[in-house]
């Protein structure tokens, strides 16, 4: 859409769609997950007595422990994956490079191969049938990944 609207005032859009990328993210993930996720951390509110916090913590923390352990423990697989499947940040590198110096650079870069088959996928399926495709193989890929390779998921953030 940009790219349309922009044409007219001489502004060049190119988008950048990388696939899982090795960086210092994941880890930086996996500690926001134990410090603010298992701990129900929340910050001080002002006017809140230290008891009035201690029970909005205890609360938080039971939520948690019900609703979200699950999608924590499959986001610390991802990162997991992106940690030992991720592309070097070079190949995204040389791309941004590419949009920016090329004489004509192109409208849409994907970089790696997840990002090539999540394209394709968009483009053949329906986003309700994507979605529930992916959500199915989550719940079966996750453990198996698990075994697998021997990914810690949950296991990393609770030690």
């Amino acid at each position: 859409v940009y790219t349309l609207e922009l044409r007219d005032m001489g502004v060049g859009v190119s988008v950048i769609e990388p696939g899982l990328v090795r960086t210092p993210a994941y880890d930086k993930a996996l500690a926001s997950f134990k410090q603010h996720f298992l701990r129900g951390a929340v910050p001080n509110a002002v006017g809140f007595t230290t008891f009035q916090m201690d029970i909005a913590n205890k609360n938080i923390s039971e939520q948690i422990t019900e609703s979200y352990l699950p999608l924590i423990g499959t986001c610390a697989t991802l990162c997991d994956l992106g940690r030992l499947f991720g592309m070097e940040i070079e190949c995204v590198e040389q791309a941004v490079l590419h949009a920016l110096t090329a004489y004509y650079p192109k409208s849409r870069y994907l970089v790696g191969w997840d990002a090539n088959w999540v394209s394709l996928a968009y483009a053949i399926f329906p986003n309700a049938v994507w979605h529930w495709f992916m959500n199915v193989t989550l719940k079966v890929a996750v453990p198996f990944l698990r075994r697998t390779f021997g990914l810690a998921g949950f296991d990393a953030i609770s030690s």
